[in-house]
């Protein structure tokens, strides 16, 4: 092994990205969960229709894991880890410009 010292300081801040990602992933769900039940009159929604979309946030997560794993097998990980945060930002910025 050949000692690189710009390669640790590297794979630290690619460590703290990737905790950062599933910890604020975990941070919005545990918050979101107990005002689930406000949804209904701030959304005009059913009760049905506000579980359904944890439901279907749960589901997708679990099946995303059985394509993402090969994916960034085949393809490598960063290209797949960029490819998904251009898909979250690209998502945030249509939300934050929805009017309605």
């Amino acid at each position: 092994m050949s000692s690189n010292p710009e390669r640790p300081a590297h794979h630290g801040w690619l460590i703290a990205n990737l905790l950062a990602q599933l910890a604020f992933g975990l941070l919005a769900m545990t918050i979101g969960l107990p005002s689930m039940q406000e949804w209904p009159a701030m959304f005009g929604a059913s009760q049905a229709a506000v579980q359904l979309t944890f439901s279907g946030y749960v589901l997708t997560y679990g099946l995303l894991q059985l394509v993402y794993g090969p994916m960034s097998d085949r393809l490598g990980r960063r290209r797949v880890l960029m490819f998904g945060l251009f898909i979250t930002l690209l998502g945030s910025v249509v939300a934050a410009l929805a009017t309605d």
